[in-house]
Formats: structure tokens, C-alpha cells, sequence
């Protein structure tokens, strides 16, 4: 993982706040799994950082309602989730129409 890499992965975990989770939790809360972060972009999902990239910010509400959600696949070991193993994050992804 590079340098860029990994900072924009720790500022997208770091923006996502307590919605950090594994897929068996997001999924225990009711939320739709929407493959890798590259699958929910080309779906037109965007994590909270690419929001705001495209100055289309996630209010708090949105985010507290937050039921999408993708998975981090390529940490290089960084980011995992201790849950009795080691597993991939997931964060929370948000519909964004584009263009």
C-alpha cells in the first residue's frame, strides 16, 4: 500500500466515524452490501470523503441513517477489524447522481 494510498484510506475510515464495521454488522443492521468501494462507484455510491470531493457533503442525518455500505478490500494489512479474526473493514457509501 502507498503512502496516498493509505492515507486516503485511514481519512475515509477516520471520516466514517463510528459506522466502521465489519459485513456481518452492517449486515445485522439492516444494510445493503454494495461490493468494494470500486464496485459502489461505478454504481454511483461514494464514501463521505468522495462526497465532499464532488461538494456534495453527507449531512449528520444522512450519516446517522446511513444503510449502504462498502467494503475496504486492498488494505495491505492496515485498517483490518479485530473480530475474533482479522477482517476488512466496511464503511458506509452514499447515492450521489453525477453529471
Amino acid at each position: 500500500m502507498s503512502r496516498v494510498e493509505w492515507r486516503t484510506t485511514a481519512k475515509d475510515v477516520k471520516m466514517s466515524r463510528f459506522l466502521v464495521m465489519t459485513k456481518e454488522e452492517w449486515l445485522e443492521r439492516g444494510g445493503e452490501y454494495r461490493g468494494s468501494i470500486g464496485a459502489a462507484n461505478k454504481a454511483g455510491y461514494f464514501t463521505v470523503r468522495q462526497c465532499e470531493n464532488m461538494k456534495q457533503p453527507v449531512g449528520l442525518e444522512e450519516l446517522d441513517a446511513a444503510r449502504d455500505f462498502a467494503m475496504i478490500k486492498w488494505t495491505g494489512g492496515y485498517f483490518l477489524l479485530r473480530d475474533g479474526c482479522r477482517k476488512c473493514p466496511c464503511i458506509p457509501v452514499f447515492y450521489r447522481k453525477i453529471g
